[in-house]
């Protein structure tokens, strides 16, 4: 394959990665707590330089010629806050600074900040997915609703004792964040440092709202498509010279 080729192939194959996460940015506008995900291109050396670890291999990759051209897809995500709307429900969670709820299935820790909990069938605190939520003591079982608040420290209280306290966290410095949906967030080495309570205000009865801007991504992706289209007209152009230009030789 020439590399007029695959660098087109390489390009569609970007604009379809920003379509699919613009499209499921648009579908998501509207979600509690969603985090906008983005996809951007770097160069092969750049995104080969960024994983390094030490200084001297840094080097001598820098001093080398480049001789990448294939761009490399990185994909990442919108931390900024949103507004925060009244619902009543005294297990809807918003928090106002920086820091997230914790999750876990047992294994694997996750960070969000879509604030709608609930109690499962064996009266754990859980958030979106059905993961438990993380509490200071470990997972949090308050055994039903009733007479349960919770305060602007995250404690949950029943009858003026408190039953658990959410702990609450956000990457290690240098550490990024992950995701696949938007909601359950990640780092990749898992990364997560503790936030003090007097750092961050627990609003009971608040949902924190989705960071999506709907026209924006809308925009987005009618440039995307007009991108994805402009590439397949080139791979079409190249097409037809290359078939042309194979049967002039034919005949000679």
């Amino acid at each position: 394959m020439s590399e007029l080729m695959t660098l087109a192939v390489s390009a569609l194959r970007a604009e379809q990665a920003r379509l699919e996460q613009t499209s499921l940015n648009t579908a998501n506008a509207t979600t509690p707590g969603y985090r906008r995900g983005t996809v951007a291109s770097v160069g092969f050396e750049g995104a080969l330089q960024s994983q390094l670890r030490t200084d001297g291999v840094a080097q001598a990759a820098a001093s080398s010629p480049a001789t990448w051209s294939v761009p490399v897809l990185v994909r990442g995500v919108d931390l900024s806050s949103a507004g925060i709307k009244a619902t009543g429900r005294d297990l809807d969670v918003a928090l106002e600074g920086h820091a997230y709820l914790a999750l876990t299935d047992g294994s694997q820790t996750w960070l969000t900040r879509a604030g709608a909990l609930d109690v499962d069938a064996e009266g754990y605190l859980v958030g979106p997915r059905g993961l438990r939520v993380i509490g200071q003591q470990g997972d949090i079982r308050i055994d039903g609703l009733n007479g349960l608040s919770l305060d602007a420290q995250g404690h949950l209280m029943r009858e003026g004792q408190s039953v658990g306290q959410l702990r609450l966290m956000r990457p290690a410095e240098g550490a990024s964040l992950v995701s696949a949906d938007g909601i359950a967030l990640s780092t990749e080495d898992g990364l997560y440092v503790d936030v003090p309570a007097g750092e961050v205000r627990v609003r009971s009865g608040f949902l924190e709202a989705s960071n999506v801007q709907g026209m924006p991504e809308v925009l987005g992706m009618v440039e995307g498509i007009r991108r994805f289209e402009s590439v397949i007209r080139l791979v079409q152009g190249y097409d037809d010279v290359l078939g042309r230009t194979i049967q002039k030789l034919g005949e000679i």
